[in-house]
């Protein structure tokens, strides 16, 4: 969407590139923190890492996209812990969501962040007001974001070098990753 609204306002891909580069330590600084501040309001962080391969490139753009993600769960919890846990406490089938996330908690977390179709937020606030240990929590996050990251900052890099070949096979992968996600929650649903 950032490309797009650059793109809308005659900056190329390049431009963006210079203007980051110029901006020394800030660029990546700014990245961090949209990137744990954004995703609060349900921007995709699959987004954001596609974004950050194209303006970092590939390597460098992962591990910022890595990073911040990350940071943008661990914000998305700790949110959700202070202000809805409380609240979720006494409602309806809330005993039947804290066992499913007790028994299947990082399960659910890695599929739910693997899977594109599911809101990185929904899963942090999910896991933040059922009473997921924030260690499991994190760590099972790290485990679907890290590769993730990686996939999306390299597709964006690909994309903004124009090599659409590498960036057409990266999101094949990435298709086949989120229907094995999907079959999987399905699976861990259903057995609840």
């Amino acid at each position: 969407m950032a490309l797009a609204l650059a793109g809308w306002a005659g900056w190329s891909v390049d431009d963006l590139r210079t203007l980051v580069a110029r901006s020394g330590a800030l660029g990546p600084a700014v990245y961090l923190v949209a990137s744990a501040v954004l995703p609060l309001a349900w921007v995709p962080r699959l987004g954001l890492a596609t974004i950050a391969g194209a303006l970092f490139g590939g390597t460098v753009g992962a591990v910022l996209a890595s990073v911040g993600g990350l940071l943008g769960v661990a914000v998305g919890y700790v949110v959700a812990r202070l202000l809805g846990a409380a609240w979720v406490a006494d409602r309806p089938g809330a005993q039947r969501a804290r066992d499913l996330v007790e028994r299947h908690g990082v399960p659910l977390v890695i599929l739910g962040r693997v899977c594109p179709a599911i809101p990185c937020e929904a899963v942090s606030l999910a896991c933040g007001v059922l009473d997921l240990s924030f260690g499991r929590y994190l760590g099972a996050s790290a485990v679907a974001i890290v590769p993730t990251a990686a996939l999306y900052a390299v597709m964006g890099a690909s994309a903004a070098e124009q090599q659409a070949g590498l960036a057409s096979a990266l999101a094949g992968i990435n298709l086949a990753m989120a229907g094995l996600a999907a079959l999987g929650l399905a699976y861990l649903v259903r057995r609840a």
